[in-house]
This record gives structure tokens, sequence and C-alpha cells, in this order.
């Protein structure tokens, strides 16, 4: 499950080796239990350490100026990876944190907060400033010449890459939650300013007028609150009051909850970086094996024997890649443009077992609502302007025609493995059944015997699958 992600833009004359040098300072600030000792890097772009349970590998395309870091660690049943990816054509630093259980898994603390290599590379001066503010760990105190920061914000034509968290105090300058913990926890997610209203220091406006009569009024509502202001200006000012809350730690840790959920909506939240730079390298293991083939025709034969089972092999690879990789060949080229992907809605629990379901769930209903809609009506208009911007994967389809072909051919399900495993099913069985699981989802799981089915059987087993799986 992926806990977080962000793209940041990278100084224009970032060097590869100062992006793996900050992994490896990473590495050597980390606590005993999260460190690889010793780790000796001499420059190599391409490169695996291993200690215990811990491991940290570097893989790059130069070519494609794409570089990238993953950092592995399996403690009490849950694998933790942070992936870092070097965008070196855009500028851009991707930085995801992703885990997995094992069935053993124990519970986790939810107290989180944004990967300490996101410090680390900012000690390191790895990222551009393209915002008003620098990116920081640490809160922005503002005083009354920052005034025109405040305007340039939220009222300017300057665009932000991450959202702006403003805290306003009272006129003792106390504050509803601890800004440098928040400061922390947010570190490369958002910018976290303070203002304070001290009757015996500056103020950045008059004491005895209130706010919102300074043209502050949609981003500054009242003292003594936090408000979180979104990248893209169309959407509304967040505001979180203390009175809405049991304590601080409360208010703090929804704050962080509604900010990293909307950094995983946008297009780099379904970026798998990582994934497809080792596709990229298998793809281009498979050109290297055909020309390499291509060039040797006195061994003609017996090269084609060995390429065909190695492309089988990259082909299966590949495939597995192949959803991951649809959100990732879009997502690089708009990198470094101004997003406006926000969701429309919040998640559920419901985990998604390819990328893009839920979306494609969404849009089949709304299809449907059209149908029996005002064609002249205004739910009508807004139900088609989604449709036309939200275009479907395909996905149901591609894989409906699968179950078909497959359950329908009459043939053993093990002569079709590789068709089922590209249409999301794992396949397993004894000496008279077949097991298909969907997604490894253990509620989506049918049994079919071994022998032949009759035509009226097999169009009943198609009927039952399509049935649970995409009606």
């Amino acid at each position: 499950m992926l806990l977080f992600s962000t793209i940041l833009p990278a100084q224009a004359d970032l060097e590869p080796e100062q992006f793996y040098q900050a992994m490896v300072d990473w590495n050597a600030k980390a606590t005993e239990a999260n460190r690889i000792e010793p780790l000796d890097w001499n420059g190599e772009m391409v490169c695996h350490f291993q200690k215990d349970n811990l491991s940290l590998e570097f893989d790059c395309l130069p070519d494609e100026s794409l570089y990238g870091a993953r950092f592995l660690k399996s403690e009490d049943g849950i694998n933790w990876r942070t992936d870092a990816i070097l965008f070196g054509n855009v500028h851009r630093i991707l930085i995801q944190l992703d885990r997995t259980y094992s069935e053993d898994a124990a519970n986790l603390n939810q107290d989180f907060s944004t990967p300490m290599l996101i410090s680390v590379m900012m000690d390191n001066d790895l990222f551009a400033k393209e915002d008003v503010l620098p990116y920081s760990a640490r809160p922005w105190l503002l005083n009354k010449s920052d005034r025109p920061i405040l305007e340039t914000i939220f009222f300017g034509d300057h665009y932000q890459s991450i959202p702006v968290v403003l805290i306003t105090g009272d006129f003792q300058g106390n504050l509803p939650v601890n800004a440098a913990s928040l400061a922390w926890r947010l570190k490369g997610a958002a910018h976290v300013l303070v203002l304070t209203e001290d009757q015996e220091g500056p103020q950045i406006l008059p004491a005895e007028m209130p706010w919102w009569g300074h043209g502050f009024g949609t981003k500054i509502n009242k003292r003594y609150q936090i408000s979180v202001t979104y990248p893209n200006r169309e959407e509304t000012t967040e505001f979180f009051r203390p009175e809405d809350y049991q304590d601080r730690q409360q208010l703090q840790d929804d704050i962080c909850s509604r900010i990293f959920h909307y950094n995983l909506q946008l297009e780099n939240g379904n970026l798998p970086a990582w994934m497809v730079l080792k596709a990229h390298k298998i793809q281009r293991q498979a050109v290297e094996e055909t020309r390499q083939y291509k060039d040797n025709e006195a061994s003609m034969n017996e090269v084609f024997d060995l390429l065909n089972e190695d492309v089988s092999s990259l082909t299966s690879q590949i495939q597995d890649l192949q959803q991951e990789n649809q959100a990732m060949l879009l997502s690089i080229k708009a990198a470094g443009g101004k997003g406006k992907n926000e969701g429309l809605l919040t998640l559920g629990q419901e985990q998604e077992l390819y990328p893009g379901e839920i979306q494609d769930f969404v849009l089949e209903a709304i299809r449907t609502a059209l149908k029996v809609s005002n064609p002249e009506g205004r739910k009508a208009a807004i139900y088609e302007d989604l449709l036309k911007a939200n275009p479907s994967t395909g996905e149901i389809e591609t894989r409906s025609a699968i179950i078909r072909d497959v359950l329908g051919s009459g043939d053993g399900l093990d002569k079709h493995a590789n068709e089922l495993k590209r249409a999301g099913f794992t396949i397993t069985g004894d000496h008279k059944h077949y097991k298909l699981v969907y997604g490894d989802d253990g509620r989506y799981t049918f049994s079919f015997g071994k022998t032949p089915s009759d035509y009226r059987a097999a169009k009943n087993n198609i009927s039952i699958v399509l049935s649970k799986l995409f009606k």
C-alpha cells in the first residue's frame, strides 16, 4: 500500500552522483536498526548493498536521464519500501514510501511523518526553489515585513507546487498546534507558516482591526486556527479549528492525513517509477538479445531456442508491470507542470485490484445514471462532462473478453495461464479442480472442475465470474 508520494523540483545542474550521495548520507544518518554498515560506495550507479533485513539498491538508465534508488526493510511481517527517482530531463525528484504485510504482521503506529530522506535532500541542497518559500522541515515564522509573502501566496499569480498550511495564534502568541512538529511531519509535502499576534512585538496586521478586514478573508478566517490552501486556486481553503478536536495531537494528525491523501490523489501518487525503470531495462535486455540473435546467423537455431525462452520469461515480467506502467507513461512528461488532478471523491478502505479500477466502476455508474437522466437537464450535462474528461482504462472490457475466451474454450485452464494472469488471476489446483483467485483477494475465488464441461456449463461459469467481478 502506498503511504506517501511527492514530487519536488530538482536543481537544474544536479548531477546523478549528488543524488546517490544523498542516499548514502541518508543511510549514514539512520538509526542503527535502519542503517546498513559498512556501506562502501565508490560512485557506482548500479549496485546493491545488503545487511540482514535491510537492502539498498541503485539502478539507472543514463540515456533517459532516469536514476533510481530503492531501500527495503522487512520487520515483524511488514515490508517497507522507500523509492527515490531522479528524472533528469525534467529536473524532478519523486519520493515514495510503501508497505506490504505478511500474514503475521502486527498493527502499526499511526503517527506518520514524511520520510527523513526528504530532510537529508534538503540539507544537501538537491531541491530547486520554485515556490515563494523554500522547501523546509521547519515552520516559517512571519513578521510585519512578510505581509507581501502572504499576498503573493494567496492572491498572486505565482503557482505553489505543494499546499500551504497557515497557523494563526491568539493575542498572547499561543498556537493551536506544535508548529515545529507539524512542519517536520509535513516536510516536502506542505509549507508551514506561523502568524502570531503578539501585542508586545511586531504585528503583521494592526491588533485593533479584525484580520478579515485586510483582504485575507478567504485564507485567514479568524485567530487561533489552521488553514490549508491547496495549489489549485479553484479549491476552497480548508479550515481546522481546535474546538472541533479532543486535543492538539488529534488536530495535527487530521491535518497531516488530509495533506498526505491529497498528495496520493495527484498523478505522482500512481507513479510506480522504480518498476518502470526495471521494466525498461527488461525491454532493453530483450532488444539486445534479439540483436545478438540476428548477428549470429551461424548458430541461429540454437540461439533461437535460448532466446525464445528468455523472451517468454521477460514478456511475463513485463505483463506484471504493464498496469503500473500505464500511469507512469503520462506522468513523466507532465511532472513539471501545474497539477489539476485533485480527486472529487475521498477513497475508502478498498484497494484497487488494478490501476484505475475504482475510476472505471464510478464511470460505469455514471453511464448507467446518464441513460435515465433528462437529456436536457443539469444532471445529464455534468454526467456527460465527467465522462468526456475521464476516459476509462478499458480493462473491464479486456479482462471480460479474456474470461469469455478462456472459460469458453473447453481447454484445461493451465493451458491459458498467461491469459488468466493478464486478466488478474492466479491459478492453482489439485488433481480434480482448478482454483482462480482474482487480484490476490480471497473474496473473489472461483473453483472449476478439471473434466471438460459442456457449452451450457461453460456459459454459466462465465456468467458467474463476470457478474461477481464487473457487474
